[in-house]
């Protein structure tokens, strides 16, 4: 039976928790304290994947993906998902009309609704006012119109309208209807691509990164003003008081006037 020593497991342990040791010691050397010994930045680093230092500076950690981000992720993915299927039909990416809409609008909205719903209305009070005027003012050849404005009024002017609404109803509705199916399959398939990837895969290898990167950041010092900009590590939100880094020359005082008036203007 392998011995605590022999057992090729231990040296792997042994090894690990020897140079997490390191890195503390070394991590806290200097003026920059551990963020290991700060529990705000504990929660801080592992929720927001950020942190803020002593100084008041916040920190961006690239390598640290943070929970709330994620979720964030999470959700731009199902909003994007939602919108690309909510536009089908709507707008081409040139900013122009589809040709799908165009179509049913032809269908739906022109032939259906205009030419034959409210067209055949217009058209029976047209006549009716028609009749009645007819027979208030009895004008040249009443009698005629009298009998043939009503069978075009309310019988074959709404069979003309009925007739060719309904010929071009199915003409857009034929020519709509498979480029609806295709746009409507490729923005499915943008939308589910979306949500595989970006709303599944890509968080979950987040969550799964963020674990043993917390446990190799908690034991390191706060970042250094220096290393802004460098190695995933940069400042979002300065500090309420200026910071002046240590490689760059102190700012300049505000000048109000000449010299003479400033140097009485301090006495």
């Amino acid at each position: 039976m392998p011995t605590a020593a022999t057992s090729p497991r231990y040296p792997r342990v042994t090894s690990l928790v020897l140079a997490l040791s390191a890195a503390v010691a070394f991590g806290g050397c200097g003026s920059r304290p551990l963020v290991i010994g700060n529990a705000h930045q504990l929660g801080d680093l592992y929720a927001d994947g950020a942190l803020t230092d002593t100084s008041g500076n916040r920190w961006d950690i690239g390598f640290m993906p943070g929970i709330a981000p994620t979720g964030h992720v999470i959700g731009d993915s199902y909003t994007r998902a939602w919108n690309v299927m909510a536009e089908t039909g709507t707008y081409g990416a040139d900013g122009r009309q589809s040709f799908t809409r165009r179509a049913w609008r032809f269908a739906f909205h022109d032939c259906i609704g205009h030419l034959i719903g409210t067209g055949i209305g217009k058209d029976y009070a047209s006549t009716t006012r028609q009749m009645s005027e007819l027979v208030h003012d009895m004008p040249f050849g009443w009698p005629l119109q009298m009998a043939y404005r009503p069978v075009w009024g309310y019988v074959l002017k709404p069979v003309c309208r009925i007739t060719a609404g309904t010929v071009g109803a199915v003409a857009g509705i034929v020519a709509g209807t498979p480029t609806g199916a295709v746009e409507g399959s490729g923005r499915a398939f943008v939308a589910a691509s979306d949500i595989v990837v970006m709303g599944t895969i890509y968080p979950a290898g987040r969550l799964l990164w963020q674990q043993p990167a917390y446990l190799f950041s908690v034991v390191n010092a706060e970042p250094d003003l220096k290393q802004d900009g460098k190695w995933g590590l940069h400042i979002v939100a300065k500090a309420d008081a200026p910071q002046v880094r240590l490689d760059s020359p102190p700012p300049a005082e505000p000048r109000s006037g000449t010299g003479s008036e400033t140097e009485t203007g301090s006495l």
